[in-house]
Formats: structure tokens, sequence, C-alpha cells
């Protein structure tokens, strides 16, 4: 049976930059082995949260956690076997195969000038096969769709064999059909593998059809956690985003949907002309 994943706790973590205060006393849990939606509005701390859950950047104050260790305490190697990140811009791959980029997920386990073993092989052709990557293995990364390039970049996470994996809006730049091909992976996946997920989405329908939790924050606090039908209620989405909400089932799943009540939030609206 495959072990479940540590939970990743954020205990009064604070983050300040030239005096202006971007997270403030957040306390929350990232249970293992289930996919946490981190949502809010434009400029609420979820990216500068999740650099900080990933050690890219340091908090100004407070601690987070991995399982019973200080995130702080372990190398950066030993981070990179615990956490796979995807930032929201990655970088230029410019003339790289897919398998040469999925391959950069071995990094944590060989090092720079290790030799790349047959174990390394097989956890590239596994991570290639999940993400139905391994039919353009071969192909250029810059020639691809941006939905086969988004997927070539979860391989590589999922290469990394990290048990848990964090993605800021991975859905961002994709279409429709793309975005719920990317998060029903990344389900699939948490759930065959005993993983653990933090995704960054503005969408909250996709994050309440896609997620086991969801956790959303406002002004850099946390305001609301809990399942998506806990905090699907138009009373606590009206406190999220700021306007009226209403919610209803969907017609397929039937999880909670929500949508503006446009005829509330219409007279706030200015009319142009």
């Amino acid at each position: 049976m495959t072990e479940s994943a540590p939970s990743v706790l954020a205990k009064n973590v604070e983050f300040d930059v030239e005096g202006r205060t971007i997270l403030a006393d957040v306390c929350c849990t990232f249970p293992g082995s289930v996919v946490t939606g981190l949502v809010g509005q434009n400029g609420s701390g979820k990216s500068t949260l999740m650099r900080i859950l990933a050690r890219q950047v340091p908090a100004t104050r407070g601690q987070v956690s991995y399982g019973d260790e200080a995130l702080a305490s372990l190398s950066t190697r030993s981070v990179s076997r615990k956490i796979a990140y995807m930032p929201q811009n990655v970088p230029a791959a410019p003339g790289m195969t897919v398998r040469e980029l999925v391959s950069i997920g071995r990094y944590p386990w060989h090092g720079a000038l290790g030799r790349f073993t047959d174990r390394d092989a097989e956890a590239v052709d596994r991570a290639l096969r999940i993400t139905k990557t391994d039919t353009f293995a071969d192909r250029i990364l810059d020639n691809l769709s941006g939905g086969e390039r988004q997927r070539c970049w979860l391989a590589m996470l999922i290469a990394q064999q990290a048990k848990m994996l964090m993605l800021d809006e991975p859905t961002s730049a994709l279409d429709l059909g793309h975005q719920h091909a990317i998060l029903s992976l990344l389900k699939q996946l948490s759930r065959d593998t005993k993983i653990g997920a933090i995704v960054i989405l503005h969408d909250i329908n996709l994050a309440a059809q896609y997620c086991d939790r969801i956790i959303a924050l406002s002004a850099g606090r946390v305001v609301a956690e809990g399942t998506p039908a806990e905090i699907m209620t138009p009373e606590q989405l009206s406190g999220i985003f700021g306007i009226p909400m209403l919610v209803a089932p969907h017609p397929g799943t039937k999880k909670p949907y929500c949508y503006a009540a446009l005829d509330e939030f219409a007279p706030t609206v200015g009319v142009l002309g």
C-alpha cells in the first residue's frame, strides 16, 4: 500500500516587503494525499504563500513544517525530494525536448554530477506515460501547444517523485478543455499515488469540482478553510470575493457551482459614456 504524504503546516506565517504586509498571521494545514485549492482575489497573497511553502522565499516571521520537520532546517536537496513546485510563469527552455525537460525532475536524486541511472529513466518514462506526453517525448518543447507544454511541466514534477506538488495557476493560460484535463490528471494522480497537491486557482468553480479542500485568502489572511461544500455558500463566497454570490448544484456533478448575483451587483457598476 502506498504511504500517504505528510501534511504541510503554516504556523503564524507573515511576510513583509518594503514596509508593506503581504501575509499576516497565516495559520493553515495542507493535508497530504489530497488536492487543496488556494483561492482569493488578485493581490490576496496566494502566490507569496505558495512560494514560502515551497521554500522559494523565507517568511518574515512564522514557520512552515513538512510533517514533523521544520522546512527551514532541511537541505535544498531534501526539500526538493519532498516538494515539487511549478511557478505561474515557467522559465523558457529553448531547444529542449520534452524528455530532456522531464529528466530535469530527477536532479534532486542524483545531483549535477551524478550518473543518470535506470531508476531515473524509469521515473521519467512513467511520468511521460501518466501525462500522455510519451507520444511526443522527442519533440521540441517550444513547438507544442500551451496545453501540451503544461502537461510536460507537470510530467517533470511527477518525475521528481516528491510527495507534495505545488502549482501556481497551472490553468491560467489554457482553454477550457485543457483546464479540465490538467486538473483531472492532478486529481487522479493524488488519488492513485497518495501524494498531496496545492494548486492556486482563480476559478472557484474549478476548485470546487476538483479540490478536496479549499483555503481562501483575503488581504493576506486566511478567511475560510474547509471542503468545497463548506466554502461554497453565498455568505462565504461574498466574504471572499466582495460581491453578492449565488450557489446551485452543478447539473452534471451535483457539486456546488457559484455565480455572481448580477441583479444585486449591477447597481454598483459604473456605466461608460
